[in-house]
């Protein structure tokens, strides 16, 4: 669809039924997309649906998709058939349109089927994008980035990887390319599942609001930049995301914090399951080094704290300031390694080997497969 441009000085006057046809092709996928619409472009949009479908079908709709998909093919062979002038506008607009709806035919011995070339490109860069999307960068040991956006791409480049794979897959000169290799975090392993509601407190940490209260103890939560001032409180922010009684004061967390998001509380026990699944959704700085494999503290300062300018100097932020307030880093040290003595013999370190496939359902339904 980007390579169908509709030419300005067409849209400027009267326009057939092929390119109001046109506009609306283009207009549902721009829907789709979440992209934006020249208002003109709509209005000849709407005027084909008008014209011949009904106000709610559409394309994209589960329940409608194959009687408009009908529809706009008996359109077309009707425009087609009315039209007495076809210039070479016409046709640009007409074979666009036609590619659109009827894709590449493939004769096969059970007749014509519908679809797009090589499909299955299309399917490993929606499953790879997926996998990039919600995996830390650190754990995505090797990804195939031939069908990548650079977007993507990016991302996967951002952080350096937990275990170095470099020439892993090269055996006799030759090299095998899996389509990605992701080291299973230990959040992944936890088998609790929980949500934690917390009420905010205006405590005043030198100028940083960033204390909650669960009931039983204090939790202070912190975002990357967080500045000073109560117009900054972590809550607000919270409440943009998760599910907030306002009249309360109250925050139901049921997802992990985004990446930005830290929180620090001292360690005084032996965790067990739900503490642990508790440190991960509220990103405990302990339950980061852990998920990375650093339970050395020298490593998990260098490359967890430093980076956030924390025991760094006489660096001051929001983290130094209020999350590790009344701590030094000594403390800090202790109660990582003991922290680490107690919860790092109790997960593995393995890694995942992923090959994309696209097949019919049927290849998975044959017994043949099943047994393997």
């Amino acid at each position: 669809m980007d390579e169908m441009l509709l030419p300005k000085q067409t849209v400027q006057f009267e326009s057939t039924d092929i390119v109001t046809m046109y506009c609306y092709l283009y207009c549902e996928v721009k829907r789709q997309l979440d992209e934006d619409v020249n208002g003109e472009i709509t209005a000849l949009g709407e005027r084909f649906r008008q014209h011949y479908l009904g106000a709610e079908d559409s394309l994209f709709d589960e329940l409608s998709y194959e009687q408009v998909l009908d529809t706009l093919k008996d359109a077309l062979q009707v425009v087609d058939h009315n039209t007495v002038i076809k210039d070479a506008d016409y046709w640009q607009y007409y074979d666009a349109i036609e590619l659109f709806l009827y894709g590449d035919w493939q004769q096969r011995e059970d007749g014509e089927i519908w679809g797009i070339k090589n499909f299955h490109s299309v399917w490993e860069s929606m499953s790879l994008t997926y996998l990039v999307d919600t995996t830390s960068p650190s754990s995505l040991l090797q990804v195939d980035t031939q069908f990548l956006s650079d977007q993507s791409i990016s991302r996967v480049n951002s952080s350096k990887k937990v275990i170095d794979l470099t020439g892993v897959f090269t055996m006799n000169g030759k090299t095998l390319i899996p389509d990605a290799v992701k080291l299973v975090s230990v959040s992944e392993q936890l088998t609790a599942s929980a949500s934690y509601t917390f009420s905010s407190d205006n405590w005043n940490d030198y100028g940083f609001y960033t204390c909650f209260s669960d009931g039983k103890k204090l939790v202070h939560i912190a975002y990357q930049g967080q500045k000073e001032g109560i117009e900054n409180y972590t809550f607000e922010k919270l409440r943009e995301i998760f599910k907030v009684n306002g009249s309360r004061r109250v925050v139901v967390i049921d997802s992990r914090l985004p990446e930005n998001y830290y929180s620090y509380w001292k360690i005084s026990k032996d965790p067990n399951e739900i503490d642990l699944h508790k440190m991960c959704y509220l990103n405990h700085f302990f339950f980061l080094g852990l998920e990375k494999g650093i339970t050395d503290w020298e490593q998990f300062k260098k490359s967890i704290l430093e980076p956030l300018n924390i025991f760094v100097g006489y660096s001051s932020n929001v983290f130094v300031t209020s999350l590790f307030r009344g701590y030094t880093e000594s403390a800090v040290e202790e109660n990582f390694e003991q922290f680490m003595a107690l919860v790092s013999s109790q997960f593995k370190t393995y890694i995942q080997i992923i090959d994309i496939k696209y097949f019919h359902s049927s290849y998975f339904q044959s017994e043949k497969i099943q047994r393997k």
